[in-house]
């Protein structure tokens, strides 16, 4: 059973150079996480590509006025986390990568801990 965060919610994702899994990615986290969100959210992208990945990102735009696409210079995933954490407007913030090596199903798991404590961290179990 999911438990519905009790706060809106910034979703912060780096991108780039994701054409070929940001369609798929921007998918699962629709039908698996945003679909079920009953507060706010934003969906806040930090870009530094060069194929088709922004194009992708300006049609999400479009259909979800809940969507920012930052665009940035190639200057480091440091940098990019940082612009993302800067522009997030919401009392939760949850930061994820953007190239489908996390299942936001998983997203899920942490939700239950929001309520009790003031950071939750979720990691890869047998990371290689």
């Amino acid at each position: 059973m999911r438990e519905i965060p009790t706060e809106p919610i910034s979703f912060l994702m780096p991108v780039c150079n994701e054409e070929p899994v940001i369609r798929e990615v921007i998918e699962e986290w629709r039908r698996d996480v945003l679909c079920h969100l009953t507060h706010p959210y934003e969906w806040i992208f930090d870009d530094c590509s060069s194929d088709g990945t922004t194009e992708i990102l300006s049609q999400l735009c479009q259909e979800n006025p809940a969507v920012r696409v930052i665009r940035s210079e190639r200057d480091g995933f440091f940098n990019a986390a940082m612009r993302l954490y800067r522009a997030a407007q919401y009392p939760v913030v949850f930061f994820t990568d953007s190239d489908g090596q996390y299942i936001p199903d998983e997203f899920w798991r942490l939700t239950p801990y929001l309520a009790d404590h003031d950071i939750v961290h979720g990691a890869k179990v047998g990371r290689k």
